[in-house]
């Protein structure tokens, strides 16, 4: 409401609606860190020390960021999640195996082989199975 540095209301507010908008077309979560960002790349260009229109300047900070949410998972992390899918099928069809390894690989898309791969490392660590 008091402007930011030497931004007044009115620029924060075309700023503020400007990361909004960003946010929703990226499908990310709003977060500041972008709203602070851009009101640096607006002062920056209304003092005259930038060619590139701020807008360019935040939709370039936006597409750095998109990579960091869509990081594919890592192989640890396939794993894992693959682990709780069947620590999952376990509790609820517990003495259907046929059943959980219908809907293990419904859901992650891989063969008999890493279910049961998947089963004897729970059995290992002594949980589930």
């Amino acid at each position: 409401m008091q402007g930011y540095c030497d931004l007044t209301p009115r620029e924060c507010w075309e700023v503020a609606k400007f990361i909004v908008d960003q946010t929703r077309a990226s499908d990310l979560r709003l977060d500041l860190r972008h709203f602070f960002k851009a009101l640096e790349d607006f002062r920056q260009v209304k003092a005259g020390h930038a060619e590139t229109p701020w807008q360019i300047l935040v939709k370039s900070s936006f597409q750095k960021a998109i990579p960091e949410f869509l990081r594919p998972p890592s192989k640890h992390e396939e794993i894992e999640q693959q682990r709780q899918t069947l620590l999952q099928l376990i509790d609820q069809l517990p003495s259907d195996v046929d059943g959980q390894l219908r809907e293990f690989q419904k859901r992650h898309k891989l063969g008999k082989t890493t279910f049961y791969e998947r089963r004897k490392e729970l059995k290992a660590i002594g949980i589930g199975v």
